[in-house]
């Protein structure tokens, strides 16, 4: 004889609650891809710091030189609008410009319009 139960599981319907070892699982991976990202963050802020670094060590004539043919690539391929096949070339070079010591507000303000244009 049946117990009444849809599918004979004790009224359960088939669906079995949450284990503790299931619910340990979901935890551990969400620690582990919590780790990896903060460990991704921290390589990817400890990689630009040191190319901000070795610019401020360049000699200043050529960190100065460097700095605007940066600018100079910036307004006049990278303005006022790049097409699609040079938006990564241009993005480049406006995350080059916000490392220089000498990039003021007006460089900040080109760089950031690039850096922030749809990826091709």
């Amino acid at each position: 004889m049946r117990n009444g139960s849809a599918n004979g599981l004790n009224g359960s319907g088939g669906l079995r609650p949450l284990s503790p070892r299931g619910s340990s699982h979901r935890v551990l991976f969400a620690t582990l891809a919590a780790a990896m990202l903060s460990l991704t963050a921290v390589t990817y802020s400890l990689v630009s710091d040191d190319e901000a670094r070795e610019i401020r060590a360049l000699p200043v004539d050529q960190r100065q030189g460097l700095y605007h043919r940066t600018i100079e690539n910036l307004k006049t391929i990278c303005d006022p609008a790049p097409g699609r096949s040079v938006r990564e070339f241009c993005r480049g070079q406006a995350a080059l410009a916000l490392k220089f010591p000498e990039c003021d507000d007006d460089c900040r303000r080109v760089a950031r319009r690039h850096m922030s244009l749809p990826r091709p």
